[in-house]
C-alpha cells in the first residue's frame, strides 16, 4: 500500500516539475473601456480565439485604412513591432472582432490590430481584394469570455490605461 502512495506522490513531484519548467500558465486579455463612467471590461482572448476557431468560420472584413492610421497614431500599433513579427503576410490568423462592445454601440477589434493593419498595407500595396479574414462575435458570443474585475484584481491582473481605441462599422 505504501508503494502505490509513494509512486503517487512521485508523479505528482515529477508533474510539479515538469510544469513549473514549462512555465507559468498565461492567458492573453484585452481590456475594453466601454464609457467614461462605466468600469472596463477584461475578455479573454486565448479562450475566445480557441473557440472561435473551432465554432466559426472566418469572415471576409472590409479593410479601412483611416481605422489603421488611426490604430498607428494612438499607439495600438507599433510600426517596428509589424516590420519583424510578420514575415509573410499571407499566413495570418484571422483577427477577432466584437460587436457592440462600447456603451455607444461601436464595434472593436480586440484581437488582431496589428494582423489589420498589415493587411491594409497589404492591400494598398498589392491590390489583394480589400479584406482581411475575421472572427465577428455578436455580443451573446463575446459575454462568456468577459472576466470579472474583481475576480482579475484578485489575481493581480490591472487593466491596462485605454488608449481612446473605439472604430465604428467594422
Amino acid at each position: 500500500m505504501s508503494s502505490a502512495r509513494n509512486e503517487r506522490r512521485l508523479a505528482k513531484k515529477a508533474g510539479a516539475k515538469a510544469a513549473s519548467a514549462a512555465g507559468p500558465i498565461t492567458r492573453e486579455l484585452f481590456t475594453v473601456w466601454p464609457g467614461d463612467d462605466l468600469p472596463p471590461i477584461l475578455l479573454d482572448i486565448t479562450a475566445m480565439r480557441a473557440w472561435a476557431s473551432a465554432e466559426l468560420k472566418p469572415k471576409a472584413v472590409m479593410l479601412d485604412s483611416a481605422l489603421a492610421a488611426k490604430l498607428v497614431r494612438n499607439g495600438s500599433v507599433d510600426i517596428g513591432h509589424l516590420k519583424h513579427a510578420f514575415q509573410d503576410p499571407s499566413d495570418l490568423s484571422p483577427i477577432i472582432i466584437c460587436l457592440k462592445i462600447s456603451a455607444d454601440g461601436a464595434d472593436m477589434i480586440v484581437d488582431g490590430n496589428h494582423r489589420y493593419v498589415l493587411a491594409c498595407v497589404t492591400e494598398q500595396k498589392y491590390n489583394t481584394g480589400g479584406a482581411a479574414p475575421g472572427y465577428v462575435l455578436s455580443p451573446p458570443e463575446w459575454r462568456p469570455f468577459v472576466i470579472d474585475p474583481a475576480l482579475a484584481a484578485m489575481n493581480g491582473v490591472v487593466p491596462a490605461m485605454p488608449v481612446g481605441l473605439n472604430p465604428k462599422g467594422i
